[in-house]
């Protein structure tokens, strides 16, 4: 069941048209490997590498899972804080960790130190990688999203005023850099995937905008009356989603910022069918795949260690009929036991 999920995030559309879900059997599978198995540390990032199959977590204590089967961590003496952002070099084996204290991490994936390890049969919170980092960069000024083009070597790294680039192989800034003004706090920064010049934030004052880096002006814009907490891109880079607190799905024409579909709370949980689960309201993270699916991830909590996992995929043929959306049924019940 967890290859089905991994393989749903890294763009096997197959699977997604193959798979049944909705085996008791396999969900009482990934809910035990999930709660068993992994640390009782929050899950504070989550990155896929669709071309080597790998999927990456986040810890709040500073450390990293990647892996697909077994899972390999990464840790170092001096990463102990929140990872808030992970960033595969897709197809190249190297990931850009960053933590809450804005300090960047590259670690090089193929390093032979690094051994990948089945978490079932291990103890977790044992040392497994301190060689294998390539570069630590740190910075004063927070940094509020990265990323790194296909086929690219740079990691964009966006800070409230100004964009820079970072050679991810050499840990060397680029002498670029793009300025630019902000009014208010942003609550989102993430770039076009087919076009980094492409910006999209989100203002905590509900304002969304499309920042157009090479010409240094607004490409669209628009207002949402609700708060944002999640948005993606998808691949094509022609539409974007946001997630808000109150549960709604918005789907945005990248190209105006016009609403091009809604999905409410309500309809995103008909599709638990009746099952006993908890309300999903507080969205941690959105992946979008390139067959016209957008992958939204949501979790939230009426206790501290309870977490949730919803995918819901969208058919090209009916995409803009919000009534005739076609729901996967993935939605589990999760509970991460205390240490």
């Amino acid at each position: 069941m967890f290859n089905k999920i991994l393989d749903a995030l890294t763009q096997d559309s197959s699977i997604l048209k193959n798979a049944d879900f909705t085996k008791c059997q396999g969900k009482e599978l990934f809910c035990r490997y999930v709660g068993n198995h992994f640390p009782c540390e929050r899950i504070t990032s989550v990155s896929s590498d669709p071309i080597q199959k790998l999927l990456a977590f986040g810890f709040n204590d500073g450390k990293i899972f990647v892996g697909r089967n077994e899972f390999c961590i990464l840790e170092h003496e001096e990463s102990v804080h929140p990872i808030v952002r992970l960033v595969f070099e897709e197809g190249h084996g190297r990931i850009a960790a960053i933590n809450n204290q804005n300090t960047i991490y590259i670690w090089n994936l193929n390093h032979e130190n690094i051994k990948t390890r089945t978490i079932v049969k291990s103890d977790y919170q044992k040392s497994i990688a301190q060689k294998g980092i390539l570069h630590i960069i740190s910075n004063q000024s927070n940094i509020l999203e990265a990323a790194i083009p296909n086929l690219s070597k740079w990691l964009f790294v966006s800070f409230k005023d100004s964009i820079r680039l970072l050679n991810v192989q050499n840990g060397i800034w680029s002498s670029a850099s793009f300025q630019y003004y902000n009014e208010s706090d942003i609550l989102i920064q993430m770039f076009n995937p087919s076009d980094p010049s492409l910006l999209l934030f989100v203002h905590a004052n509900g304002f969304i905008g499309i920042l157009d880096i090479r010409k240094s002006k607004l490409h669209c814009s628009t207002i949402v009356d609700k708060r944002a907490q999640v948005a993606c891109w998808h691949p094509s880079g022609d539409y974007i989603a946001l997630g808000c607190e109150d549960g709604e799905i918005i789907i945005y024409k990248s190209s105006s910022l016009k609403v091009y579909a809604k999905i409410t709370a309500e309809e995103r949980m008909s599709a638990f069918k009746g099952e006993t689960v908890i309300e999903f309201s507080n969205m941690k993270w959105a992946k979008s795949t390139m067959n016209t699916t957008i992958i939204i991830i949501s979790g939230g909590c009426s206790k501290d260690f309870d977490k949730g996992i919803q995918i819901l995929q969208f058919q090209k043929d009916n995409f803009k009929d919000i009534t005739q959306l076609q729901y996967i049924d993935v939605s589990f019940k999760i509970t991460m036991s205390k240490c």
